[in-house]
């Protein structure tokens, strides 16, 4: 679709001053704020033509336009400048999200600073790609009747769990069953764990190696949780002062608790950073909203994706540099 130098300035224009004001723009002030503006009729004009191109609708007759998700999706692919982060939210991600060598400390205090610096609705998506595979995992005794259970994946991720057996499990039932469950389990794709596949641990099992069923399903807990791909949220209640009723901020909470449709959308997008507009996707929850996220990770180990939900009209440009550099910080 070709559009002119022209249009692409007054829709510019007008979404910038919407997101700013949320009033409907009219012909009188795009002439007052555009660089060597046209007349008012000749923006009228043009107005008029992005309106039937479906970037531009009029809430009212009298009114002036407002973007569609049309006219914002152009607006964010094809005209938007993005602002520069500022050094106080530079220096507070910098400050927050420091490398512990531990992910989910980072993740919850990236998703919370997303949060209070945008002042929306922080999501991270935790994606199992289908390349990731169990790298190692292994089960050791750290002090009496305590046991740890620990996962790595190929893309680095750890799960472990210290657990308590208060049967005495003998040296060599412990023996085989490590042996077993590395066997069974090692170079496995995620993907393939099943409930059913680790179910197969434990019918591998001889009667001497039954004492040890707790490690065993400690493992198989471990690993299930690794091959889900799931959704952290901060800011929740950002969504009842976004939204006009309170039923909508409920049905879009119930959405993310559901997770699978935003761990879909998430998975489709494979850019670096990706804005998806609700009124794109089959979900009605998210019509009138619009979601910002970034991935993070190593190019060839991607470890999931992090960013905000908000309302079509929010400051794009403002928001993307910060949800990208939070994502940068975490890689």
């Amino acid at each position: 679709m070709e559009i002119s130098e022209r249009k692409k300035q007054i829709l510019s224009a007008l979404i910038k001053s919407y997101i700013a004001s949320g009033e409907p723009i009219g012909s009188k002030v795009l002439a007052e704020i555009l660089i060597g503006a046209p007349s008012s009729a000749t923006i009228r004009n043009e107005m008029n033509e992005l309106g039937k191109i479906g970037f531009l609708t009029q809430p009212h007759t009298s009114a002036g336009r407002i973007p569609t998700p049309l006219g914002y999706r152009f607006y964010v692919n094809s005209l938007m400048d993005e602002d520069l982060i500022s050094d106080n939210a530079r220096s507070l991600i910098d400050g927050a999200i420091k490398d512990t060598g531990h992910k989910e400390q980072a993740v919850n205090s990236a998703i919370k600073l997303l949060s209070k610096i945008t002042g929306l609705t922080a999501v991270c998506i935790d994606i199992t790609d289908e390349s990731e595979k169990i790298k190692d995992i292994d089960i050791f005794k750290v002090a009496e009747n305590y046991y740890a259970v620990v996962a790595l994946t190929s893309f680095l991720r750890q799960k472990a769990e210290i657990i308590r057996v208060d049967a005495d499990i003998s040296e060599s039932a412990f023996t085989e069953l490590r042996r077993k469950a590395r066997l069974i389990v090692l170079g496995k794709p995620l993907c393939e764990l099943t409930p059913a596949f680790l179910q197969s641990i434990l019918t591998s099992l001889s009667l001497t190696e039954l004492e040890a069923i707790p490690l065993i399903n400690a493992l198989i807990g471990i690993l299930s949780d690794s091959s889900v791909s799931k959704i952290k949220a901060c800011g929740e209640l950002n969504l009842f002062s976004m939204l006009k009723t309170e039923k909508e901020a409920r049905d879009v909470l119930a959405f993310l608790e559901n997770s699978e449709g935003l761990i879909g959308l998430a998975g489709e997008n494979k850019e670096k950073v990706n804005v998806i507009f609700g009124s794109d996707t089959p979900f009605k929850e998210l019509k009138p909203l619009a979601v910002i996220l970034a991935s993070y990770g190593k190019k060839d180990m991607p470890l999931g994706k992090i960013g905000v939900i908000g309302p079509t009209r929010m400051s794009y440009e403002q928001i993307i540099p910060v949800v990208e550099y939070v994502a940068d910080k975490l890689s």
